[in-house]
């Protein structure tokens, strides 16, 4: 995306493979857990990562073994762009905070805005975002990133409210 902190994507995938392993994340995060203070609290933990953490077919087996092990809440931050796939909605649905993106309606300012893989079109994040708040019992945030001369028009963001 043209707001990310990380910089222009390199690579670009929709293809769903593990990249990290689950015993890799979950030691690392007991490690965490154990190094904590007693008396703070955190908020949520939270599932991201430089990429879309849904390409990582091991998520819902993640979240699951997240919330074995600690009671913290498990908060999932995805670009939306595959939530169109029922297995993604059916995996993150697990969490209980769900952060979705959305910033754009048009195919040309969502092109300008996200840059994304040839494979991925607004007409399928948009269903896949009202097929997934349709069953998700969580918490869903939507996060909406305005950009000055790119998504901030008047028309654009009509759009935005209309199917909002």
């Amino acid at each position: 995306c043209i707001y990310c902190q990380l910089g222009r994507t390199t690579f670009k995938t929709t293809e769903i493979k593990e990249r990290i392993s689950l015993t890799e994340i979950l030691n690392e995060l007991k490690a965490f857990l154990s190094a904590l203070e007693p008396n703070l609290k955190l908020n949520y933990i939270t599932i991201s990562g430089s990429g879309e953490p849904t390409l990582n077919p091991i998520i819902k087996e993640l979240i699951l073994s997240i919330k074995r092990i600690t009671p913290i809440p498990v908060a999932v931050l995805t670009n939306s762009s595959l939530l169109s796939l029922e297995e993604v909605r059916i995996a993150v649905s697990e969490a209980n905070l769900v952060v979705t993106t959305f910033n754009a309606v048009s195919k040309e300012i969502f092109e300008k805005v996200n840059r994304p893989h040839p494979n991925i079109k607004i007409e399928d994040i948009i269903l896949g975002l009202i097929n997934f708040r349709n069953g998700f019992k969580g918490k869903i945030f939507l996060e909406i990133m305005v950009i000055k001369g790119i998504n901030d028009s008047l028309k654009e963001i009509r759009k935005l409210n209309v199917l909002i």
